[in-house]
């Protein structure tokens, strides 16, 4: 996983939760969501 200085900073960019930003990464890299 991302060090979570950068899912903090990328969960702030989409203004997400971080909880929720790790749970869109998970997805993403499981192939679960289109990007």
């Amino acid at each position: 996983m991302l060090p979570r200085a950068k899912l903090e900073e990328g969960a702030r960019a989409r203004g997400v939760d971080v909880a929720e930003f790790e749970k869109l990464n998970l997805d993403l890299r499981v192939g679960l969501r289109p990007i």
